[in-house]
């Protein structure tokens, strides 16, 4: 096999990866879009579940207010027949079932009551419409409503589960026959019409339920073809025996806040949600569960997101494939033209590196010149200084006159000699010939020596001030001492030269992150003496005198032992800034921890 056989096999071998990375890509793109797609979907019809079981609610709540009302009204249009209620009070009882039976009749058939019972106190049957030979049992036991409406003489009205698990609303009003106490008087309706009404208005169907503890209470025989327990609660009263397979199905709290969705083995997708209905004494009489079937709401959701998701994987294939196809092309047009600017690229690259070469030349051969020019100064500058302090003795004697332009001329050397000074010391930390290795130093001696020998000459000015409040007890700073004490005398000095009256306080604390932060302000800081950004730039400094309209009296020593300030506090890790209160300069330190 030759050579180009096994390149153009290679090249083969790309393109296939390459097309199979393609579809592989828009297959995950489509099968999150349709996971995606899916999830919304199915979201949808949850929620659409829940907006109905809240309308469910709300409806059944509504009418079961109002079935109540009706059932009270019943209760208190009979009481206004006066040969009815006389006929109980004296305990005649064919006159009380002559009366009702049809009364009773044409209720039921008209307006859905389902109970009309005479109750003697304090849960004793003396009449039920429709069983007459029904009377003289005593459902205390049973009948708690009953028995609240005999012993508070006061009309009651709830939902109730009566003997054998019947649940009906019931209105309980007091019989008083002139002014004595005779009984009660009861109407019922079962919760058929509130909770068929509810379901064909929000569409969802139905399950009432009660616990184990009224379960017993009432005695209600169990049934394991009907009953469906959920934790410890029992559904007996459905909407349709598909609700009742749904329920035996699944499993559920039916005390849980919210909703569940469950999935039965017949893959049925089931919402439920329950809430409870409240009873005279405000205790949970009864739960109803609201149950949606979403099983073909789920099916509709897969099956529209399979055929979005196959359609965008169709089109996204497609894209990449012309993509990958019309790249080919754009490529081998764009080879030579890429190969062309390469080039160019590379001189210019070359082009500017020679001449960065150049600028840090110059550069270097500019900060030589000026250090061997500084260096040159200081050293006749010193010996002249010298020879000037030993001739000012005997000057003072001879001419004193003459002696003070002496002192005058002694003092100019001087400073001239600390800019040199200050200077190449700035020099030394540029060139990285200062050591790093230090011990820890305290900022309370440091600021006192400053203070004590450093600051000597301006302390003697007749309206200029400075003194050290730091404490002793604070953490020690990892600095030179001298040069510490060199960048804080440089910036006290600043001040009592540009100002030359006011106050300078050294103050210091620790930070809740745990820097040193050294406080040098003061009422000296003012006027000339101002701090602004460009003092601490050597650079912004030369400019500033540039733009100065006189500069034949600008100082500008001080502002140089300021940026040597400034250089000294970086070096060990800190920083020098302008203080945000009282004028002046902040400077942090790390703490030698």
């Amino acid at each position: 096999m030759s050579v180009d056989d096994d390149d153009s096999g290679r090249r083969s071998g790309g393109r296939l990866w390459i097309l199979g990375a393609i579809v592989a890509g828009a297959a995950v793109l489509a099968g999150f879009y349709g996971m995606d797609t899916y999830s919304a979907g199915t979201n949808a019809a949850i929620q659409t579940s829940s907006d109905n079981a809240k309308d469910f609610e709300t409806v059944f709540r509504d009418l079961l207010k109002q079935r109540s009302l009706v059932m009270s009204m019943a209760a208190d249009v009979l009481l206004q027949d006066t040969t009815t209620m006389e006929a109980f009070a004296r305990q005649d009882r064919p006159t009380l079932v002559a009366r009702m039976e049809p009364f009773f009749q044409q209720l039921k058939k008209a307006h859905s009551v389902e109970q009309l019972n005479f109750w003697l106190p304090p849960a004793t049957v003396y009449y039920r419409a429709s069983q007459p030979n029904d009377f003289g049992a005593d459902v205390s036991k049973y009948r708690r409503t009953v028995v609240a409406a005999n012993e508070r003489r006061q009309p009651v009205i709830a939902v109730e589960t009566g003997i054998g698990g019947h649940v009906d609303v019931r209105a309980i009003t007091p019989i008083m026959i002139d002014g004595k106490f005779a009984g009660s008087l009861e109407f019922a309706s079962n919760l058929d019409v509130p909770l068929e009404r509810a379901s064909a208005t929000a569409e969802v169907k139905w399950a009432v339920g009660i616990s184990r503890e009224v379960s017993e209470r009432v005695e209600r025989p169990a049934d394991a073809r009907v009953d469906v327990w959920q934790k410890d609660d029992v559904f007996y009263l459905f909407s349709d025996p598909q609700t009742a397979q749904f329920l035996r199905s699944i499993s559920f709290d039916p005390n849980a806040p919210g909703y569940t969705v469950a999935t039965d083995k017949r893959h049925h997708t089931i919402f439920v949600r329950t809430f409870q209905v409240i009873d005279f004494a405000g205790a949970p009489s009864i739960v109803v569960a609201i149950v949606d079937d979403l099983t073909d709401d789920f099916s509709d959701a897969m099956r529209s997101s399979l055929i979005r998701a196959g359609i965008l994987f169709i089109v996204l294939a497609a894209i990449g494939l012309y993509a990958y196809v019309k790249f080919g092309q754009i490529r081998a047009r764009l080879t030579g033209l890429v190969g062309s600017q390469r080039r160019e690229l590379a001189q210019q690259v070359a082009v500017g590196q020679a001449a960065l070469a150049k600028l840090k030349e110059v550069d270097l051969i500019k900060r030589g010149f000026f250090t061997n020019l500084v260096a040159a100064i200081n050293e006749p500058l010193q010996a002249v200084s010298g020879q000037l302090a030993t001739l000012a003795p005997a000057m003072a004697k001879a001419d004193p006159g003459t002696a003070g332009r002496l002192a005058f001329v002694t003092g100019e050397t001087a400073r001239l000699s600390r800019l040199t000074g200050d200077y190449q010391q700035i020099e030394l930390f540029r060139q990285k010939l200062v050591k790093a290795d230090t011990t820890p130093v305290s900022l309370s001696a440091v600021a006192a020596d400053v203070v004590e020998d450093d600051l000597v000459a301006y302390r003697r000015l007749p309206q200029f001030s400075v003194a050290s409040t730091v404490s002793a007890d604070l953490a020690p700073a990892r600095a030179d001492a001298d040069l510490l004490r060199r960048a804080i005398a440089s910036i006290v000095a600043m001040a009592a030269q540009r100002s030359g009256q006011g106050r300078v306080t050294i103050s210091a604390k620790q930070d809740t992150e745990q820097w040193l932060v050294l406080a040098i302000t003061g009422s000296a800081f003012t006027g000339p003496a101002q701090p602004t950004a460009a003092m601490l730039d050597e650079s912004r400094q030369f400019m500033a005198r540039l733009a100065a309209v006189d500069t034949t009296n600008a100082g500008g020593g001080e502002l140089v032992g300021l940026v040597l300030a400034r250089v000294i506090v970086e070096f060990y890790g800190g920083s020098l800034a302008i203080s945000g209160g009282e004028p002046g300069f902040i400077v942090r330190l790390p703490a030698a921890v």
